[in-house]
This record gives C-alpha cells, sequence and structure tokens, in this order.
C-alpha cells in the first residue's frame, strides 16, 4: 500500500514511493531501482557534494607540466547512500531537491523505527 510518492528528479527521472514496510526507488538508472524493506536498511543519509582533492591536484600538476596552466576542479556528486543487507547502496542526488530529499530520509526513518 503506498503511503506517499514522491519525485525528486523529472529528468533523468528519480522517484521513491513509501510504503507501510518498504520504499522502493523508480530511477532511469537500473542500477538504483529496487525495493529495500526497513527492516533491512540501515545507516542511511546523504553525502555532500564537495571536491575530490586528489584529482583535483593531479589535474593542475599535470595542467602545469603541460605549461597550459588551466587546471580544473572535479566534484564529487551528492549521493544517497545506505546499507541494505550489509551491502552499500549509493543514489545519484545530482539535480534533486536538498529539501525534498531531507524531508524523505526523515519519512523513512520515522517509517522504519
Amino acid at each position: 500500500m503506498e503511503i506517499e510518492r514522491v519525485t525528486l528528479r523529472k529528468e533523468p527521472k528519480l522517484e521513491i514511493i513509501l510504503k507501510k514496510n518498504n520504499f522502493e526507488i523508480i530511477s532511469n538508472n537500473k542500477n538504483d531501482c529496487g525495493i529495500y524493506f526497513f527492516k533491512f536498511t540501515d545507516s542511511m543519509r546523504i553525502e555532500k557534494r564537495k571536491i575530490n582533492w586528489g584529482v583535483t591536484l593531479l589535474s593542475y600538476v599535470f595542467e602545469f607540466l603541460y605549461l597550459d596552466l588551466i587546471g580544473d576542479e572535479y566534484w564529487k556528486k551528492r549521493k544517497l547512500k545506505f546499507k541494505y543487507n550489509d551491502i552499500e547502496k549509493e543514489i545519484n542526488l545530482e539535480k534533486c531537491d536538498k529539501t525534498k530529499i531531507k524531508l524523505v530520509i526523515e519519512k523513512i526513518k520515522l517509517l522504519s523505527s
């Protein structure tokens, strides 16, 4: 029985359907899709978007060595991370509404307790 359907992103599609005992992720990325039962879900959190310093530094060094002098910053994408049956799951949250993401996570935590 569906409790609530939340569209986090229209293109590419990312929806989360909250149900009594589980939540379902619907996405254009088939690896993200699935039904996740609350009793097997743990450690749900958002990994914030941040600079990948190692790759950024290598970019600047490489660019300097070839006298291009235009290094670039490389960013890790914002992700929803959680463990399901002790397996780490990562869902890309780029171009998603931050407020909706936080509300959905709070609701999942509430329903799972």
